[in-house]
């Protein structure tokens, strides 16, 4: 499989989750008496409202920010593998400003899934300041 190959079907799936009925993390459920026990749990969340635009769009603007960004995660500034196996190494968007929810091409940057869930709702201050801290941890 070539670069722009492996490049496209991990955006496609990667905006295609925008997108979805369910989030891959979710229980894949079949219809079936689990279904029903599994609607009937009372479950405790906060879904923030998210914005933002058609599933072409979305895959316009990563298609330009992966090629703005070279690649590589802004968050930790290494390469992001195209069909990695390893979901802490594999693309995901994040706010460029976490206030801000909506996903558009000024409002998102890519990086690395694990990469942004330690960052979470963090400032960019906050991560670097993190991220210094851990850069002066000895090799173990």
């Amino acid at each position: 499989m070539t670069l722009d190959q492996l490049l496209g079907n991990d955006l496609k799936l990667f905006a295609k989750s925008e997108f979805g009925p369910a989030h891959s993390d979710w229980p894949a459920l079949s219809f079936s008496s689990n279904k029903i026990e599994y609607a009937l749990e009372q479950r405790v969340g906060i879904n923030p409202l998210r914005t933002g635009s058609n599933y072409s769009d979305v895959y316009a603007a990563l298609a330009q920010r992966w090629s703005k960004q070279k690649g590589r995660c802004a968050l930790c500034g290494e390469s992001i593998p195209l069909g990695a196996k390893n979901k802490l190494v594999k693309m995901s968007r994040d706010p460029t400003d976490s206030a801000n929810k909506e996903y558009c091409f000024d409002n998102v940057q890519i990086t690395h899934y694990g990469c942004n869930l330690a960052k979470s709702d963090a400032t960019m201050e906050e991560w670097r300041e993190y991220r210094a801290m851990l850069g002066n941890r000895p090799d173990q």
